[in-house]
C-alpha cells in the first residue's frame, strides 16, 4: 500500500473496527468486481435491444436466396481485386466493399452474376474494325474467361449451392488443410516508436513500416520464419467455423537472440439463418472502401477476438421502401485482453452501408473504448449514447472523458467509362468541437483515394492511389493511454496521428500465372507538442502547436511477384527498400531499411477434404 493509499484508508476510516473494515474490504471488492464486468454487461445491454431490432429488420427484407452458413474470405485475398475486374467489365454489380471481409457466399453471388452475363458479352465483329481492336477484344475476353474460371474453381462448392453449377450439395463439409503456408522474412528495419505524449493524449504504439498491415503478425528487425495452415468446415447449412494457427521462429538482428511462438492467428464460428450473420472468436474486421479499410478498423492489428452481428449481403426493405436502396449493418463487441492498459478494455461499434444507386455508395461508423479495469462508471445513458455516436459525456471541461470514442463517414462513387473508376473518401472524427472549422481540422483525419482496375484496354491492369491527413488527436486519449490500440499496434490507419501519407500500388498480370506488384509510399510523421486552448466561457478552444520537432520521413517502395503453377502451389516474393529521414524523431540521423521475403502456399485441399453423402 502506498503512503497516500495509507493516508486516505486513515482519514476515511478513522473509527472502523477490524470487523467493519474487513465487511468495508469485502464491499470494495464486489464493486471493483462489478466495475471491472462493466464493459462487458455494457455491451449485453445493448446487444439485447439493438438484437430485437435486427431480426426485425432482417424479417422485413427482401430476400430472393436463403444463404447457407460459410465462412469468411481474408481482406487481402486475390479474390476481391478479381471482383473490382468484373465489375469494371460490366459483368457484376459493384459490391458494398464498405464492410469486409465478405463471406465465401457472397463471393459466389457476385460470381453467378458474372458467369450469367458474360453469356451476353460475346465478341461482335463488323465490316470496319481494325485488326488491332479484334486483337484487344480477344485479349479482354481471354482475360475475363481466365478470371471466371479461377473464381469458379475457388468457389465451386457456394456456386452449387446456389444452383449455377451442377452437383449435389452435402450438408457436412470438410477442408482439413486448404492452405498451408511457409513464410521466410528478413527485415533491416528497427520498429518505429511513435510519440507516446504530444500534448493532446497518449498513445503507446509502434509501426513496422515496411511489414505493415499484416494482420497483426510480429515483424521483427532480422528473420523470421512461418507457417500457418487453413481449416474450415461446414457442419449444417446454418454453421460454419474456420481455424488458422501459426507458428513462428524470430531472430533479431541486433541480439541473435532467438524466440519460438505458437499463436492463433484466427479462428471463429460463423451461425447463419437467411441473410442473418452471428459471428463469434477472434476474426478481422475492416470497415471503408480502401485496400486496409479506411481509418477507423483496417487490417493492422490482429483479428479481434468478437461478437459480431451482420447482414453479409445487401438486402432491400419491402413495399414501398425497397425504392430506397440495398442496405448492409453490422455491430460488434471485441475485447482486447489483458494487455490493454486498463485490462480487458471493450471495444463496441457498429456500421451502416447504404447504396442508393448502383454506383454510389456510403457509409457510417462508430467505434467506441469502453469498461476495463479501474475505468470509470457508465451510465445505461452513457453506454447509449457512447455507443451510438451521440456521446452524453466527455464534451466540456468538467465533464470526465469516460470513454474513447470514433466516428468515421465513407463515400464511394463508381465512373464506368473512367476505366470502372471508383473515387471515395473518408472522413474520421476523434473529438466533438463547437465549431465546423474545430471540427474539420482539430478534430477530424481524412483519406481520399483513387482505384482504377483497367488502366489498359484488356483490363490486366490496374492502379491504387491514396491521401491520408491525420490530425493531431487521432487515436490518441487521456484515460485509455495506449490509445486506439491492440497490442501496441493501431487498430486505425498505420500512419497514426499528426501525419501526412501518399500511397500507390500498381498491379499487372503478365499472365494467368504471374502476377506484377509494385508499391510506392511517402510517410510524414511529426513530433510537434500541442496544447488545447481554452475559450472564456469555458469550452474547448483551438489546437495549438507549443513545439515544433523533427518529422520522421519515409520513402518507400516494393516489388512483388505471384507465381501460380498447376501443381496447387503459389509463390510470392518480395524486395523493398526504404529511406528514412530523421529515424525515431532524430534530427539527422537518417537510414536504409530492406526487406525480401519468399512465401510458398500450398492447396492440399485435394488431400484432406471430406464430406457427407447426403
Amino acid at each position: 500500500m502506498s503512503h497516500y493509499d495509507m493516508k486516505c484508508d486513515q482519514v476515511c476510516h478513522p473509527v472502523l473496527d477490524t470487523g467493519s473494515r474487513k465487511s468495508l474490504k469485502i464491499l470494495d471488492s464486489r464493486v471493483k468486481q462489478e466495475r471491472d464486468s462493466h464493459g462487458f454487461m455494457a455491451f449485453f445491454h445493448i446487444a439485447k435491444p439493438l438484437l430485437l431490432v435486427f431480426i426485425l429488420i432482417l424479417t422485413l427484407q427482401q430476400q430472393a436466396f436463403a444463404t447457407p452458413a460459410s465462412t469468411y474470405v481474408d481482406v487481402n485475398d486475390e479474390a476481391y481485386r478479381d471482383i473490382e475486374k468484373l465489375v469494371a467489365f460490366g459483368l457484376c454489380p459493384p459490391p458494398m466493399i464498405d464492410q469486409r471481409p465478405f463471406l465465401r457466399s457472397e463471393f459466389a453471388r457476385l460470381i453467378a452474376e458474372a458467369i450469367k452475363n458474360n453469356k451476353t458479352h460475346d465478341i461482335v465483329l463488323s465490316s470496319d474494325m481494325k485488326f488491332g481492336d479484334y486483337e484487344e477484344l480477344l485479349a479482354r475476353k481471354h482475360y475475363i474467361d481466365a478470371l471466371l474460371a479461377k473464381l469458379t474453381k475457388e468457389f465451386k462448392e457456394e456456386l452449387i449451392e446456389r444452383g449455377v453449377l451442377p452437383g449435389n450439395s452435402p450438408t457436412i463439409i470438410g477442408h482439413g488443410l486448404e492452405d498451408v503456408r511457409f513464410d521466410t522474412i528478413y527485415m533491416s528495419s528497427a520498429p518505429l516508436t511513435i510519440l507516446y505524449d504530444n500534448g493532446v493524449g497518449d498513445v503507446s504504439a509502434t509501426v513496422t513500416t515496411l511489414n505493415h498491415y499484416n494482420s497483426g503478425r510480429h515483424a521483427i528487425d532480422g528473420f523470421q520464419q512461418s507457417f500457418e495452415f487453413i481449416s474450415r468446415f461446414k457442419l449444417s447449412k446454418f454453421f460454419a467455423f474456420r481455424v488458422q494457427p501459426r507458428i513462428e521462429a524470430n531472430i533479431w538482428s541486433n541480439s541473435r537472440d532467438s524466440e519460438n511462438k505458437m499463436l492463433l492467428q484466427e479462428g471463429y464460428g460463423v451461425v447463419q439463418v437467411g441473410d442473418a450473420a452471428l459471428t463469434f472468436g477472434r476474426m478481422g474486421i475492416v470497415y471503408g472502401p480502401g485496400t486496409h479499410g479506411s481509418l477507423i478498423l483496417t487490417d493492422n492489428a490482429r483479428p479481434l477476438d468478437q461478437i459480431q452481428i451482420s447482414t453479409p449481403s445487401p438486402f432491400r426493405f419491402p413495399w414501398i421502401f425497397k425504392h430506397l436502396g440495398q442496405w448492409r449493418i453490422s455491430l460488434f463487441g471485441a475485447n482486447l485482453g489483458p494487455e490493454s492498459y486498463l485490462k480487458y478494455t471493450w471495444l463496441t461499434g457498429y456500421r451502416l452501408s447504404y447504396m442508393p444507386v448502383r454506383y454510389l455508395e456510403l457509409g457510417f461508423g462508430n467505434s467506441t473504448m469502453m469498461g476495463g479495469d479501474g475505468s470509470p462508471y457508465l451510465s445505461s445513458l452513457d453506454i447509449f449514447g457512447e455507443f451510438f455516436g451521440f456521446r452524453p459525456a466527455g464534451t466540456t471541461p468538467t465533464s470526465p472523458n469516460k470513454t474513447n470514442h470514433l466516428m468515421e463517414a465513407t463515400v464511394t462513387a463508381r465512373i464506368p467509362p473512367l476505366w470502372g473508376a471508383t473515387i471515395y473518401g473518408s472522413l474520421l472524427n476523434d473529438d466533438k468541437r463547437d465549431t465546423l472549422e474545430r471540427f474539420f481540422v482539430d478534430g477530424s483525419s481524412y483519406l481520399g483515394g483513387l482505384y482504377l482496375p483497367r488502366i489498359n484496354p484488356s483490363g490486366t491492369a490496374d492502379l491504387r492511389l491514396e491521401f491520408r491527413r491525420m490530425c493531431a488527436i487521432s487515436y490518441r486519449h487521456i484515460l485509455y493511454l495506449d490509445g486506439y490500440t491492440l497490442d501496441h499496434l493501431y487498430i486505425g490507419d498505420a500512419l497514426g496521428s499528426d501525419a501526412l501519407g501518399f500511397h500507390a500500388n500498381l498491379n499487372y498480370d503478365l499472365s494467368n500465372k504471374i502476377l506484377l506488384s509494385a508499391f510506392f509510399d511517402w510517410e510524414l510523421r511529426r513530433s510537434n507538442m500541442h496544447v488545447l486552448t481554452m475559450e472564456p466561457d469555458g469550452t474547448y478552444g483551438d489546437t495549438v502547436v507549443t513545439q515544433r520537432g523533427p518529422s520522421d520521413e519515409r520513402y518507400r517502395g516494393v516489388l512483388r511477384a505471384r507465381f501460380q503453377s498447376k501443381h496447387y502451389y503459389k509463390l510470392y516474393t518480395s524486395f523493398g527498400y526504404e529511406r528514412v529521414l530523421n529515424e525515431q524523431y532524430q534530427a539527422g540521423v537518417d537510414k536504409n531499411n530492406w526487406l525480401f521475403s519468399v512465401l510458398i502456399k500450398f492447396d492440399l485441399d485435394r488431400y484432406f477434404r471430406f464430406q457427407t453423402k447426403n
